[in-house]
């Protein structure tokens, strides 16, 4: 199980309060959320929601700096292996193209909030 966002928040902020440079905190907190790229957005908004309440407070300011930096690592990890022969042909059209479409696209019917009130348009049109 993940570690969620909210303790990682608390663990960033504490190493940043034992004085443990940004790069190794961040390195840290991937370990932390054990592959949960939900746990760790959960934290940066936190840390987003703590840099507006507290907006020159350095030490939030630093803790979404961390916590950014522990997202790009963490999305720069190798992924799974995948094979992508096996599912191409489902995604490409007829002729080889993926923006190809074997039919044309039918036009889009109007929204409730589109449609016209006793004969008077209003809304976004």
């Amino acid at each position: 199980m993940a570690i969620e966002g909210p303790w990682l928040l608390a663990a960033a902020l504490e190493f940043l309060a034992d004085g443990i440079d940004e790069e190794a905190a961040a390195v840290r907190l991937v370990d932390a959320a054990r592959g949960s790229r939900d746990s760790l957005r959960g934290a940066y908004a936190r840390a987003l929601a703590l840099t507006g309440e507290l907006p020159d407070d350095r030490a939030a300011t630093r803790v979404v700096d961390v916590l950014t930096r522990a997202m790009r690592r963490q999305w720069d990890l190798p992924a799974l292996p995948v094979d992508a022969a096996a599912e191409a042909p489902e995604d490409l059209g007829d002729d080889g193209n993926v923006a190809s479409l074997s039919r044309p696209l039918a036009a889009r019917r109007r929204r409730v909030w589109e449609e016209p009130i006793r004969g008077i348009p209003h809304g976004i049109h």
